[in-house]
């Protein structure tokens, strides 16, 4: 098995772009679909968002489909006895991001066996042939990859906040279990030496006269599945990325960064406040020690002491993404709360004016030079609306209330 990186903790921070389908559970009355006259194996038993929950044939799994049956159904899940198929080959979109919650069960991807129950889970990540399986949270679960069907087997069980949407653009560096070296060798390493490749992100052996500390004394102590263990300096090059404007996240410990040689700090100790917005990028931090440069950027120059280089991830710069740490009143909204008629001044010049619902929906887009713009959500339900101003290089964010 391989390490599955999905940068979690970056996604919990943020709400997505990539459009997300959730099932539909809606309350029905009982029916006996223990009956398998009426309900045969292969009777699709609910649908929603093109995902079709199945009454599996009675062959597959460890226990025999005798005594399936369906205690209830709400809106919050669906509360069972024995088996499910759960269908996801009419979404439309090949490379699936499926996730839900299951309790007292096991699984199995298209036929292959990822565990018999809740108690004999393997190591985790599980990668099977095309798509891996992982946990976000007890009894919570995430399945990537090119995939069909989901059995599940068990006993009485409920599965519950089931959701699927196209895998995420863009990927995360897979860091070796092992390293080769010894690249502290000048010789056999130049500076510029291409130490790890992975995912269209080189990481760099880079020049001996950049960055507050000399080359001179430069090694990789360790590299395996987590990261990069490193004394000195080291170069991120996405230059190699498929897209200009990106989004790039990692963690790192103990160091500073700069950003197409423009210093943003000299160490851990000595950072600016941010955002830090140079030219055409942005700089931010989404936790300690984890940062995501997002813009028009080639190369991050990592200079310091000893220190881990880990979470590595690009992505395409996401227009949809809302971070409540990065929410500022550059741009002014009156009356904050209002029934739907604002306004919305000092607007920059040149600047492109967006609102969205909570959820990430975008309703309202325009490019402005007035400095204000008069804005009508009346149509809107009451809620909290994010209001994002983008001019060049920097970025602002306020809230809107609807009552």
């Amino acid at each position: 098995m391989k390490k599955f990186t999905s940068s979690i903790f970056l996604i919990a921070s943020f709400l997505m772009s990539q459009s997300q389908s959730c099932f539909d559970f809606a309350s029905v009355p009982p029916v006996a679909y223990g009956d398998n006259v009426l309900y045969p194996a292969g009777s699709v038993i609910l649908s929603s968002n093109d995902i079709d929950i199945i009454k599996p044939s009675e062959t597959f799994g460890i226990f025999p489909m005798e005594g399936f049956d369906i205690l209830s159904v709400d809106s919050t899940g669906i509360y069972f006895v024995n088996q499910l198929d759960i269908d996801v080959s009419n979404v439309p979109y090949s490379c699936k991001e499926l996730s839900f919650e299951l309790f007292y069960n096991g699984i199995a991807v298209d036929g292959d066996t990822v565990s018999f129950g809740h108690f004999a889970l393997p190591p985790l990540p599980y990668v099977g042939a095309g798509f891996t399986v992982d946990t976000v949270a007890a009894n919570s679960y995430i399945i990537t990859g090119t995939f069909d069907v989901i059995h599940v087997f068990g006993s009485t069980s409920i599965l519950s906040n089931l959701c699927v949407n196209e895998c995420a653009t863009g990927g995360c560096f897979q860091f070796p279990n092992s390293t080769t070296g010894p690249y502290s060798d000048n010789t056999l390493y130049p500076a510029g030496s291409v130490i790890l490749s992975s995912n269209d992100i080189d990481i760099i052996k880079p020049s001996e006269s950049f960055g507050i500390f000399p080359m001179e004394g430069f090694d990789v102590v360790s590299v395996d599945s987590t990261g990069i263990y490193f004394v000195n300096q080291l170069d991120i090059d996405v230059s190699n990325v498929p897209y200009s404007c990106k989004e790039l996240s990692f963690e790192l410990f103990y160091n500073g960064i700069a950003v197409d040689g423009d210093t943003v700090s000299f160490g851990y100790f000595a950072l600016p406040p941010l955002p830090y917005a140079g030219a055409g990028f942005t700089v931010d931090t989404v936790a300690a020690n984890s940062y995501i440069i997002t813009g028009t950027f080639d190369v991050i120059h990592v200079f310091g002491s000893t220190s881990i280089l880990s979470n590595l991830c690009v992505s395409p710069c996401n227009t949809t993404e809302i971070s409540e740490e990065r929410l500022t009143n550059n741009a002014k909204v009156y009356p904050n709360p209002s029934s739907g008629l604002l306004m919305i001044s000092d607007i920059p010049d040149q600047a492109r004016v967006m609102i969205y619902d909570v959820s990430g929906v975008l309703l309202y887009d325009r490019s402005s030079n007035a400095g204000k713009l008069q804005v009508d959500l009346t149509n809107q339900k009451s809620g909290t609306y994010i209001i994002r101003v983008s001019s060049k290089s920097k970025i602002y964010h306020t809230k809107w209330i609807k009552y």
